[in-house]
């Protein structure tokens, strides 16, 4: 019923309680495809693993507000930070009011339901966290942690770069980056590497030929948490995501004085858009972008080099 809706074709026989989730999915990727979200993987894992299997084939005109507190319940019990449930509940809320719009609905009956709120992360690691992370860090996570600190790369990049994406210019390494497959969350087009960075990532052995991945130890994105994970357990670190380290590269820019417009620049943020409309990149802002991960690098060698070190012994987890 509800295709033949989205196609224009009128409203169906069949009763509207019949209509769940599951029928919702296609029009609901449909519709963040046609708004120009390109990535759709992580709303439909969402569908597919947890909104689904939870609400199974229950109408949607039978979700009663207790369903909403139960999936609350239940993902919690499941160890679901509330930062995730938040977005799963996003997905969810942004159905039921599509299935309102459909006129599959009088009404989104979960929305008054107390949900929880995302927030905003503050969690900074210290040194001496990641000094006890770094002892229980392989080589290949030890890698991936300096670059994440000292380029504030999303884990999903970091586990992608490639050697060939490294150009030694005239001023230094820089790493030029892919295209961002979705709007929100923007990459840097071309980011200047200081020593730290760039020595990390040459650290290792490629185990692909000579254009494949560096960190290919690991056969998925998700890996590198899943590593990082293991050793803060091991390192009695509590409370740190991988994510972490890339508030910990633009609060520790902001502290060293760096602008937050080349913050912005060094983030790939969209936000500031306007002025982003008139920054055209060119000699003087490259040189801009360089002196401010020198700057980094000249606060690691002072304040972390010396306690930051990797593990000089065999053992460690990826």
């Amino acid at each position: 019923m509800i295709l033949r809706i989205h196609r224009g074709s009128g409203r169906a026989n069949h009763p509207v309680s019949t209509v769940a989730l599951k029928h919702m999915k296609p029009i609901y990727l449909a519709e963040l495809k046609n708004a120009g979200r390109v990535d759709l993987a992580r709303p439909e894992q969402i569908l597919d693993d947890y909104l689904i299997p939870y609400f199974k084939s229950k109408p949607l005109a039978d979700l009663k507000y207790t369903d909403g507190q139960g999936y609350i319940d239940w993902r919690r019990q499941s160890g679901a930070k509330d930062g995730t449930i938040a977005r799963e509940w996003g997905v969810l809320m942004r159905i039921l009011n599509l299935a309102v719009d459909f006129e599959e609905l009088d009404r989104n009956r979960l929305s008054k339901v107390t949900a929880p709120k995302s927030g905003k992360r503050d969690r900074l690691p210290t040194a001496e966290e990641l000094a006890a992370i770094a002892k229980e860090c392989r080589s290949e996570l030890y890698a991936a942690l300096v670059v994440g600190l000292h380029t504030g790369l999303r884990e999903q990049i970091i586990w992608a770069i490639k050697r060939t994406w490294i150009e030694v210019r005239n001023d230094g390494p820089w790493l030029n980056l892919p295209k961002s497959r979705t709007r929100i969350k923007q990459n840097p087009v071309s980011l200047p590497l200081n020593r730290v960075a760039f020595e990390a990532l040459t650290s290792l052995g490629c185990q692909d030929e000579r254009r494949g991945r560096i960190f290919s130890v690991w056969s998925h994105p998700h890996a590198i948490s899943t590593a990082w994970s293991r050793a803060t357990e091991r390192a009695s670190v509590e409370d740190l995501n991988f994510h972490d380290l890339r508030h910990w590269f633009s609060t520790t820019l902001e502290n060293l004085g760096v602008q937050l417009r080349i913050i912005q620049l060094l983030l790939g943020h969209v936000t500031r858009e306007t002025t982003t409309i008139y920054l055209h990149g060119g000699i003087g802002r490259d040189q801009i972008l360089r002196d401010a991960v020198q700057r980094l690098e000249q606060h690691w060698d002072s304040h972390y080099a010396q306690l930051v070190k990797p593990r000089t012994v065999q053992g460690g987890v990826l």
